[in-house]
């Protein structure tokens, strides 16, 4: 079933399954495409205390208790598209299913309250494009590709997720962009539990990374994040991972009981890393290679 709501006003939709198989013979992959046009300011704040109340504040729909389902076998495809500026769509309590594509897609400016939502073994399961949306309280598991990807210029917030056993990293945050991530539970994946590249940056606060098959967090080609007051623990790899230089600030972590070693850093990285419990590693609490840099103090 293919929907098209352009600037629809406040609705409800509760409890429909949207397929992509009318959208296959409209030659569209997405199972349904939201597309905003009102002349309406976003809220945005990662405080609003209900994000069914900001999106009816702003006229957008809500969808609620729904599911999306996606057979078109393209990783680059999507279930549910949003794109376009204006109103901020709700999308709460409903489950995507779709095994051969991304859950979600929020691109072009589009904005989206995305929250206590269920992402089951999707291919990527969120994806945010030059969109700053809040992305809060789901449960993402099983995902084949990243649980969520963050790029382009855009600030999403995404906070108090739960992310497990991804195939590729659990949140890849790439392309300048720069999110606030707050107190998610990243755990149990194939390859990085964070991955920040190409110019990213960004806050990462307050997060349980932890026993993910590479780096809990990796830092690459530019990124320059401030890492604080997160758990990175029993990695395979390392706690924390800066390369081919990452760079930013590393302050307050806890790195403890990684395979590897607590920090490693290396080929050009430069990361300040100050004032974090580093303990119990497999090899080095701190180790600097292949011309690895930056400033250290405990």
């Amino acid at each position: 079933c293919l929907i098209l709501l352009d600037g629809c006003g406040h609705s409800i939709v509760n409890g429909i399954h949207f397929t992509n198989e009318a959208a296959q013979r409209q030659n569209s992959a997405a199972a349904l495409i939201v597309v905003q046009s009102q002349s309406v300011e976003p809220n945005s704040s990662p405080g609003c205390s209900s994000p069914r109340t900001a999106a009816s504040n702003n006229n957008s729909p809500v969808f609620t208790q729904c599911v999306f389902t996606s057979s078109v076998d393209d990783p680059d495809s999507t279930a549910v598209l949003v794109e376009g500026k204006g109103g901020v769509p709700c999308f709460e309590h409903n489950s995507f299913l779709s095994s051969l594509c991304f859950g979600l897609t929020i691109r072009n400016g589009g904005q989206a309250l995305v929250t206590k939502n269920l992402f089951d073994k999707c291919s990527g399961s969120i994806k945010c494009s030059g969109s700053s949306s809040i992305i809060q309280a789901n449960t993402i598991r099983g995902s084949s590709k990243e649980g969520i990807v963050t790029s382009g210029s855009c600030c999403p917030v995404v906070v108090e997720n739960e992310i497990s056993e991804s195939e590729g990293s659990g949140l890849k945050i790439e392309q300048n962009s720069h999110p606030v991530v707050l107190r998610n539970t990243i755990q149990k994946g194939k390859q990085d539990g964070i991955w920040l590249r190409e110019n990213a940056g960004g806050v990462v606060c307050g997060n349980d990374v932890t026993e993910n098959r590479m780096a809990n967090i990796l830092i690459t080609t530019g990124a320059q994040p401030t890492v604080t007051d997160n758990n990175l623990t029993r990695g395979g790899f390392a706690g924390l991972w800066a390369y081919d230089g990452g760079n930013g600030w590393v302050t307050n972590n806890r790195m403890e009981d990684n395979a590897w070693s607590g920090v490693l850093v290396q080929t050009e990285a430069a990361p300040t890393v100050i004032s974090n419990i580093v303990r119990g590693n497999g090899r080095n609490g701190l180790e600097i290679l292949d011309g690895g840099g930056g400033l250290y103090c405990s």
